[in-house]
């Protein structure tokens, strides 16, 4: 038996009346208060929406196996999602710090440190957006209500979630590429570092004329991602809830949303392998020129070879993660349409 709805007693027009059934036994017999366990529909619905969508067995092919495997790790990836926010406050208070130690007048007129300055202030607007992001689903700003859609919030919620995303791209890229340009420096610095024009190319100046570049092409890059997402009004809640505001959640061409993450993804693995690539040889350089100090009777020890190295980690397991996940959603799509 259903519950009976109640007209709101109000002028203004309800944007979701057209789409409510005037049934007042209408219901949903999926949901919790509805549910019955040995209707056979509503197991496969809760239990495996991707199931539901196939209900004739074609999840049982291997192209459908490798959808229900993704969409798993999807899942299990959201769980450690609280711990990201949280680490994301963390690193904001330690760029903080870094970035006080950067600016410093004897340090910033080094090109390394200048092109550090420009990651850090990177990694602070990536933290930041994550922040904001957090902080509107706190229930401080507004009482958020459920819809039973997913990213579905008011109008002000998603401009802040569109502008945080979209620095969220320039930031990401800007870091990754800086960082990239810092190895290819410091690499010709050491395999080259009697050659004028590299001299040339270590100034202060080329470093903030290439900290423009990359900055420039990054945000031309970000400005894509924003002027392709536009934002659906959510006319019938999934859940059959009517809440107190119109809600809307974001909509992206799929013509150019999946392309758009494969080429992203396709940067942050070429930033990953390229910089391994030149760590590797800064490496080799670093252990060839410590093992001719020995050889002159120097026993002066370096750790550079080591800090090459867990920098050389970190930027491969951060961007070949966040690459191969944009790559894997871009397989998924392909797959699902194909099914």
């Amino acid at each position: 038996m259903g519950t009976k709805k109640v007209k709101p007693t109000t002028s203004t027009i309800n944007p979701f009346s057209d789409y409510y059934e005037d049934d007042p036994d209408y219901y949903n017999p999926c949901d919790d208060k509805y549910y019955d366990p040995y209707d056979e529909f509503c197991a496969i619905y809760r239990d495996n929406p991707l199931e539901y969508l196939a209900p004739d067995g074609d999840f049982l092919s291997s192209s459908s196996d490798w959808i229900n495997t993704v969409y798993s790790l999807f899942r299990f990836f959201d769980k450690f999602k609280p711990i990201y926010e949280v680490a994301c406050y963390i690193i904001f208070i330690i760029n903080i710090f870094h970035l006080l130690i950067l600016t410093r007048k004897e340090l910033r007129s080094n090109l390394v440190y200048m092109i550090m300055i420009g990651v850090g202030i990177s990694d602070l607007v990536q933290s930041l957006g994550t922040m904001a992001q957090h902080f509107m689903t706190l229930n401080i700003v507004y009482k958020i209500e459920d819809c039973g859609e997913s990213g579905a919030y008011r109008y002000d919620h998603l401009i802040v979630n569109l502008v945080a995303k979209s620095a969220q791209v320039m930031s990401r890229r800007c870091s990754s590429f800086l960082a990239l340009y810092i190895a290819v420096i410091r690499a010709l610095a050491i395999l080259f570092p009697m050659i004028q024009r590299v001299a040339t190319i270590m100034k202060p100046a080329y470093g903030f004329l290439m900290m423009i570049i990359v900055l420039v092409s990054c945000t031309i890059w970000s400005v894509v991602f924003f002027v392709l997402t536009e934002f659906k009004k959510i006319l019938t809640c999934g859940n059959l809830y009517r809440p107190s505001y119109v809600m809307y959640k974001f909509q992206v061409d799929e013509q150019f949303k999946y392309p758009f993450m494969f080429v992203d993804g396709c940067m942050a693995l070429f930033v990953s392998f390229s910089y391994v690539i030149l760590a590797s040889v800064l490496v080799v350089a670093i252990c060839k020129a410590e093992k001719r100090r020995r050889s002159l009777g120097s026993d002066e020890s370096s750790n550079a070879s080591k800090l090459v190295t867990i920098m050389a980690v970190s930027v491969f397991i951060s961007e070949t993660t966040y690459g191969a996940l944009y790559v894997v959603i871009y397989s998924f799509d392909r797959q699902y349409e194909e099914m």
